[in-house]
């Protein structure tokens, strides 16, 4: 996935390559590509069988991440015409989140 500059908002990478001076300029996944990791692993297909609708993710350099239950109370509150599918809670970086 490629970084993002903050200020112009356009991709960082300036080609596809992956390697050399351009390595810096992409991510690796992480849980962006979970909803693919899901569908591709039949896991998807388990957790709606198993009648699932809500799920948390974190990044596994966030071991203290917990459930927010406002969080969870705002979606679930929602008329069914008006849940998002999706909601994800952002923290601006800190030196130690720098790669």
């Amino acid at each position: 996935y490629p970084r993002i500059n903050k200020e112009s908002l356009l991709p960082v990478a300036t080609n596809m390559g992956l390697t050399g001076e351009n390595e810096e300029a992409w991510y690796p996944p992480g849980h962006g590509d979970i909803y693919a990791s899901f569908y591709n692993s039949g896991l998807l297909d388990k957790l709606i069988a198993e009648g699932k609708e809500y799920i948390f993710v974190s990044n596994i350099d966030n071991l203290g991440a917990t459930v927010d239950l406002h969080i969870l109370n705002h979606l679930m509150s929602q008329p069914s015409d008006k849940r998002c599918e999706f909601v994800m809670e952002v923290t601006d970086k800190t030196r130690a989140d720098v790669k």
